[in-house]
């Protein structure tokens, strides 16, 4: 019964015209759950959630959506229900080496991780809407990502002060200590 009110409420949020061509309800074991493609998935979470954030957050995840993340999965024709982490995994490996939109090198890791905030705040939004059961960016792995600076061991040069610059380093700081102290 209350996954049938979720239904209701769910379906109730939606644009029936726009989401009746995707949208199946599937009734297996006394539970309801979204038959839609991850891609159309997005759609439809990106509609429904455009009053529930700040305009220039929501747009930031319309422009990952658009630009980032459909462009690769659309091909994949992968159901909301059948994904996995290991798919997202895969997928940010592959930002890291070609995400960037004119297809001349990867990522770096600050913009996999704002891709992956949106795909994380998708599969909240469904798991709170008992579409899937657990958000799968938790079961995936980021790439290593590695500063070319600290890959290099640095060598330190290290000074060594000789004897009449150790006694005049001693010698001022007695004169900045009687200073402070008469002050």
């Amino acid at each position: 019964e209350k996954k049938f009110e979720q239904f209701v409420l769910v379906l109730g949020k939606a644009n029936i015209g726009h989401t009746a061509g995707f949208i199946g309800w599937v009734l297996t074991t006394g539970n309801f759950f979204i038959d839609i493609s991850f891609v159309d998935f997005l759609e439809k979470w990106l509609e429904s959630t455009k009053d529930t954030y700040k305009s220039s957050t929501w747009e930031g995840y319309e422009k990952n959506v658009h630009g980032k993340i459909k462009p690769y999965f659309e091909p994949k024709k992968y159901k909301l229900k059948d994904l996995k982490g290991m798919y997202f995994t895969e997928y940010f490996s592959f930002l890291k080496a070609n995400g960037k939109s004119n297809g001349k090198g990867g990522l770096k890791r600050k913009s996999i991780m704002n891709i992956r905030g949106v795909l994380s705040a998708a599969f909240e939004y469904a798991v709170a809407n008992d579409m899937i059961d657990y958000n799968y960016i938790e079961r995936s792995t980021m790439p290593k990502f590695y500063d070319v600076e600290s890959e290099e061991k640095q060598v330190v040069e290290m000074e060594v002060f000789s004897q009449e610059q150790i006694e005049s380093i001693f010698v001022n700081y007695k004169k900045t200590v009687r200073n402070l102290e008469e002050f």
